[in-house]
């Protein structure tokens, strides 16, 4: 982030290069066909999250909020789960670690994807690589509202508790446009090197 990237600048004097997140389009085209996994849950949709499970800024109440309110969807979870959610609704599914080679499959077959994140000092200077990925595979993201996430389109920022949960449901309406095309591939690996 610009702002890491000043503190750092300003604490070395040395200049500093930013090289931010992005998505390997070779893996995470949404043109493929995709098989559904096996463990992937039925319900009438799904909600979906994937990545990192540990540290102060997954936020476990607003993931179980999430499946509390959304009794009708899957709400699936892909990540080193350790039995550290407080309390597991029905709809709330742990399908544990994944080679990142199967996760567009998972993708394929959501309908939303959120980044259930407190918004703290570690999220504030955070770009969540996952939401490049969720936008490559053209899926809506419901996110905390994180300096890094002010340009992406697809992605609905919350301000709290209240507005993330309305928000899964404003995602569910989003239709992709010709601005995702260009922003996936502006913020494509391939890109980030040349």
């Amino acid at each position: 982030l610009p702002s890491l990237a000043e503190r750092l600048r300003q604490r070395s004097g040395r200049d500093v290069h930013l090289l931010p997140n992005a998505v390997n389009l070779r893996l995470f085209d949404p043109r493929h066909e995709y098989d559904r996994p096996t463990d992937l849950p039925h319900a009438e949709w799904t909600i979906i999250y994937i990545g990192a499970l540990w540290g102060d800024w997954f936020d476990w109440e607003l993931l179980v909020a999430v499946a509390e309110r959304y009794r009708d969807a899957a709400v699936v979870v892909i990540g080193n789960y350790r039995g550290q959610c407080p309390s597991v609704p029905d709809n709330l599914h742990f399908l544990g670690l994944k080679p990142q080679r199967v996760l567009p499959s998972y993708l394929a077959h959501a309908d939303v994807a959120i980044i259930p994140w407190r918004v703290n000092e570690i999220t504030q200077a955070t770009s969540p690589l996952k939401v490049y990925e969720y936008v490559a595979m053209r899926k809506p993201v419901v996110a905390p509202d994180l300096p890094a996430l002010v340009d992406v389109p697809l992605v609905l920022r919350s301000r709290d508790r209240v507005e993330f949960l309305a928000n899964i449901e404003r995602a569910r309406t989003i239709q992709c446009s010709g601005e995702v095309d260009m922003f996936v591939q502006a913020n494509s690996w391939e890109r980030r090197v040349a």
